[in-house]
């Protein structure tokens, strides 16, 4: 089948996010550019030199976090998805 998505949704290859170790807890993602502002401004993460789009967010402290990082990578897959049904 043919796929179609949005290359700058993604990190290397097909990967949009990924988990780093469970001692850190934190999550290498890629988000569309508003998005990455407000993560940025909020102080969940911190930009990454992989690519501009690419953050790293904090890993959740409490059930409060631990939603706001569901929400995030949703964005982040909902992201990596744009362009399907162009």
């Amino acid at each position: 089948p043919v796929v179609s998505y949005t290359p700058e949704g993604f990190i290397e290859g097909r990967e949009f996010m990924y988990f780093q170790p469970a001692d850190d807890g934190s999550i290498h993602m890629s988000l569309p550019p508003d998005l990455t502002i407000d993560v940025l401004n909020k102080g969940w993460g911190q930009r990454l030199d992989v690519n501009e789009r690419v953050v790293m967010v904090y890993g959740p402290r409490d059930h409060d976090e631990l939603e706001v990082i569901w929400g995030l990578i949703g964005a982040s897959y909902d992201y990596a998805r744009s362009g399907l049904d162009d």
